[in-house]
């Protein structure tokens, strides 16, 4: 039944003119109605380009997926070797064997890849979500082997603390979405087959950590007598978030963080490398996720390099700075910090995506926004870890200022075009 009812949602959304249907589905991206829907995976697909679109062709949509599956299972036969098994097919006793001290042998390659997995599984497994899902012992053993492959296939940055919290949201909402096709469907079904759930995982993660690599990348030492070390990829964009994109749409809130001497590193770093992953909830990411992604496909998915890559992230960052700015300009160094570091609940963070999109598009000072008032003493000022349970509406920053607030009107249609 429920896979009669995928199909007919997916003949009826891909129906027509493709480029209407996807300007529908960033549409939805946009104003958080993706949740639910179980087109919410095969969007980020298609956003992400780990299937191609618009290409009006179903089949090459399958074969890219066929394609993306077939190498992950190459790469897992490949990378995660089984000594013991290898043995039994190389006789060689003089190099393959656990005391063997040759770099290249078999046995050398596991320990290094058994030390590389236990930091892995050591952070996995302290992954705070209360979702099911994702604290069952083979969705760890999944998330580890995407890892641990991902993390070999790029020594220079290999596995660094925080990546499992970039994966652990994808692999959720592919396993929300999977679909059990052991009785025979169509070929589109393919599309959501729960058997290839860790397969999809892991071209997602990869399409996504081409954005992120650089700022999980270890800073570069110059060359001796080259001068000052060039600040990293993440730390410049943290200086871009605070010293240009603030300073442009809020110079007052700019100069006041300017002259309480707040480093944009100390609270944007996280944001920008887990993609605000620990600062709202686990349902409240994804709704992020979702418009940060659609606005990369609807700007023609260009990398950073291309003068592109995940750039609503920015303006959602700046929105975000902007919300609580009130508490921000009556605060010294040490209160903004706390105030930017542990995050407020925020009712719906839909509104970052709206004021995101407004002050992408329009140009000099942005209109000034409500005051936000700080939380009641002995209130929850911590901000909930993803997954956490989500706050009450009692301890949650009102969207415009007063408790009697209602949810932002979203806009009808494509939202605001953005300035080129």
């Amino acid at each position: 039944m429920a896979n009669q009812a995928r199909l007919r949602l997916f003949e009826e959304t891909f129906s027509g003119d493709l480029s209407q249907s996807f300007e529908r589905l960033k549409t939805k991206a946009y104003t958080g109605t993706l949740k639910g829907s179980g087109l919410r995976s095969l969007c980020w697909k298609f956003f992400l380009g780990s299937i191609p679109s618009p290409d009006p062709s179903r089949e090459k949509w399958i074969e890219a997926m066929q394609t993306d599956r077939a190498e992950y299972t190459r790469l897992r036969d490949e990378i995660l070797i089984n000594p013991y098994k290898e043995q039994q097919e190389n006789k060689d006793l003089v190099t393959n064997n656990p005391l063997a001290e040759t770099k290249d042998s078999v046995w050398s390659k596991y320990f290094e890849l058994q030390e590389l997995q236990k930091e892995i599984m050591t952070d996995v497994e302290r992954l705070a979500m209360e979702e099911e899902v994702l604290k069952d012992e083979g969705t760890h053993e999944a998330m580890l082997r995407i890892l641990t492959i991902w993390a070999s296939l790029h020594p220079t940055v290999a596995y660094r603390q925080g990546m499992h919290e970039v994966l652990a949201p994808i692999y959720f909402i592919l396993h929300q979405d999977a679909l059990d096709l052991s009785d025979g469907s169509s070929p589109v079904m393919s599309l959501w087959d729960k058997q290839f759930l860790e397969h999809d995982a892991y071209a997602l993660f990869s399409m996504l950590m081409i954005h992120l690599t650089d700022s999980f990348a270890p800073p570069q030492r110059p060359a001796k007598g080259a001068g000052p070390p060039k600040p990293s990829g993440v730390v410049q964009r943290c200086e871009r978030l605070q010293n240009e994109l603030l300073r442009d749409k809020d110079y007052q809130l700019y100069i006041h963080l300017q002259s309480c001497q707040v480093q944009p590193q100390l609270y944007a770093m996280k944001w920008i490398r887990l993609l605000l992953g620990r600062e709202f909830h686990l349902d409240d990411v994804l709704l992020l996720w979702d418009a940060i992604f659609a606005e990369y496909h609807a700007a023609g998915q260009k990398t950073e390099a291309e003068g592109g890559g995940l750039a609503l992230l920015d303006w959602i960052m700046v929105a975000m700075v902007r919300y609580v700015r009130q508490q921000l300009l009556d605060s010294d160094n040490m209160g903004c910090l706390r105030r930017l570091m542990k995050y407020p609940p925020v009712e719906d963070v839909r509104v970052f995506v709206v004021q995101a999109l407004e002050l992408r598009s329009s140009k000099g000072a942005a209109p000034q926004i409500p005051a936000v008032p700080p939380p009641q003493r002995g209130g929850p000022i911590g901000t909930p870890l993803l997954g956490s349970s989500p706050p009450s509406s009692s301890s949650a920053i009102p969207i415009n200022g007063t408790s009697g607030s209602t949810a932002p009107t979203f806009p009808k249609g494509t939202p605001p075009k953005q300035a080129q």
